[in-house]
């Protein structure tokens, strides 16, 4: 029989990595400057187009005469004020601080206000072109990055990476992926491969505590814990993820519950992260609010057909699904 682990063997399984990331900050990555500083000069002449071309709209002209010479259209604060106070549209949702309406990628895009769509898209290339590019070429020494990767910096040895954070390049919009990644450059005679090992930290804990759920849902590949999870914290008797409403709710169920709940969150701050992803405010709820459904109903409509009037209701419904989930669903 096989002797337990002992503290020596954690240890040594940190020190381990930590050496293994130390070589890697030491090779470090090729980039190519010529390309990122090109880049940037594009994505500079970009912008001052579409600024140009917001300037010229209704709205800046309204924001304009609220606050003159001091208009600037990077404030949230001041967007906020001129969409929801001057033009007194309702917005999809407040913030956790502060109560204001919010001015996210997210809510912007359930507003039809055409200009929002000039905001948004100078936002994204400033993003990409001071927060990445010029990472790249601020960081860079003889062609090469050494971003920091740590291992030691957070209590549970989650990996993290800084100067530049390598661990933050854009995947899920793919302009930005394909801007950032362009500049990045294998060494001669090799290739740049990405692995990604998926369930791994799920797959890690079952090798724990044998949970018989867990393990089938890690060995059936028809099984889907997110979408179940979802299911139940919509209310949903069937979901399908090809379609792009329904993938949200599982996103939010994955990301709002499942992944917080592993990491020793509770249903409190679950709730707050999960209306956060269909846009409802953290108030009472009334029809039309929040993200479409495919049938053309608001998630808010659907809630209210389930006497969900309120988030604080949601927190209550939220403290059951996760006493459900510990001592239901994953007893073990």
């Amino acid at each position: 029989m096989k002797p337990a682990a002992t503290t020596s063997d954690a240890y040594q399984l940190i020190h381990d990595g930590i050496l293994a990331l130390a070589r890697a900050e030491r090779q470090g990555i090729r980039i190519d400057t010529e390309y990122c500083e090109r880049k940037k000069r594009h994505l500079e002449r970009k912008i001052v187009f579409l600024q140009k071309k917001l300037e010229d709209s209704t709205l800046y002209r309204r924001w304009r005469h609220i606050y003159g010479s001091k208009t600037n259209i990077h404030s949230n604060h001041q967007l906020a004020r001129i969409l929801y106070k001057v033009m007194k549209i309702e917005p999809p949702r407040m913030t956790s601080k502060g109560g204001m309406g919010a001015t996210d990628e997210d809510s912007l895009g359930q507003i039809n206000v055409p200009e929002l769509k000039e905001i948004l898209q100078i936002r994204k290339l400033m993003k990409i072109k001071e927060t990445y590019l010029g990472a790249f070429i601020r960081e860079e020494t003889n062609g090469v990055i050494h971003p920091f990767f740590n291992l030691h910096t957070v209590r549970t040895f989650r990996s993290s990476s800084s100067d530049p954070n390598f661990q933050n390049i854009p995947k899920r919009d793919k302009e930005a992926m394909r801007i950032c990644r362009r500049a990045l450059l294998p060494r001669p005679g090799h290739l740049l491969m990405e692995a990604d090992f998926s369930a791994l930290e799920v797959m890690i804990s079952c090798c724990y505590h044998k949970d018989p759920v867990m393990l089938n849902y890690v060995r059936d590949k028809n099984a889907d814990m997110h979408l179940d999870m979802a299911k139940q914290i919509f209310m949903f008797d069937g979901l399908d993820k090809s379609i792009p409403s329904h993938a949200r709710l599982r996103q939010a169920a994955k990301n709002g519950f499942v992944f917080p709940q592993f990491y020793g969150d509770y249903y409190a701050n679950n709730a707050r992260g999960i209306v956060d992803w269909v846009q409802l405010p953290q108030s009472r709820w009334k029809s039309g609010m929040g993200m479409k459904l495919p049938e053309g109903d608001y998630i808010s409509d659907h809630f209210l057909k389930q006497k969900m009037r309120s988030f604080d209701t949601f927190t209550k419904h939220i403290k059951e699904v996760e006493n459900d989930f510990w001592n239901n669903r994953f007893k073990v």
